[in-house]
């Protein structure tokens, strides 16, 4: 949805709009084959809302606010839970408002969350005081979806150089995060601990626990006033 410079009618990125006319699922959803959850009807709403930006692909408008009509009911069960693939490296749903890293309710952890679900907040949002969270790659925390939200609302040029790498290297679609390294290695603990082996993997699950302690502080110390 980030727009040409000086062209707002034109997406910088054709490519990823031209991914989500090529990859629509037949009962008209993005996402998973026959999924039928709020992670579905989230990236539905996505791709409704990027193709009407640009004015373009009208079935597959129509076909993807079908499935989000047939399937609302899906987003007001409490009881149904996004598979997490909307996160951050710290573990954070963009979407899911049930769910908050908060590191003990800090003042600073709510400020970090909140720039880190500026996608959602766009215009109403303080972008000077997001610019803090910018990494050295142009990025906010690692996340193409904040970091086109950041490039679109404010306009920075580093953000749209790290998107425009990611794009030229990767094609149409990107991942959630990227890179993902820290966000990988937690995956694969929790995959350890939901089969019940995780004792097998003691050691090297300790290890990857340490490591991401140690870098969650010195992610703090960065982003501390």
């Amino acid at each position: 949805m980030v727009p040409v410079h000086g062209s707002p009618q034109s997406p910088c990125f054709p490519q990823c709009v031209e991914w989500i006319l090529q990859n629509q699922q037949e009962d008209g959803s993005w996402g998973q084959p026959g999924a039928v959850n709020k992670d579905a009807l989230l990236s539905t709403l996505a791709c409704v809302l990027a193709l009407n930006t640009w004015n373009v692909g009208p079935d597959h408008i129509r076909r993807g606010l079908n499935f989000i009509g047939r399937n609302f009911l899906v987003a007001m069960d409490g009881e149904s839970v996004a598979p997490p693939c909307h996160l951050n490296e710290l573990g954070n749903p963009c979407y899911q408002n049930k769910y908050r890293w908060d590191a003990g309710g800090t003042i600073l952890a709510r400020k970090a969350f909140m720039a880190y679900v500026s996608e959602g907040l766009g215009r109403l949002q303080d972008w000077d005081y997001v610019m803090a969270y910018q990494r050295k790659n142009g990025s906010f925390f690692n996340s193409p979806s904040t970091t086109a939200a950041a490039a679109i609302y404010s306009g920075n040029d580093r953000a749209l150089d790290y998107l425009q790498s990611l794009t030229t290297k990767l094609g149409g679609p990107v991942p959630a995060i990227y890179p993902d390294n820290v966000y990988s290695r937690l995956c694969m603990v929790d995959t350890l601990e939901k089969m019940g082996i995780s004792s097998e993997f003691a050691c090297e699950i300790q290890d990857i626990l340490d490591m991401t302690y140690r870098y969650l502080q010195l992610l703090l110390l960065r982003i501390l006033p």
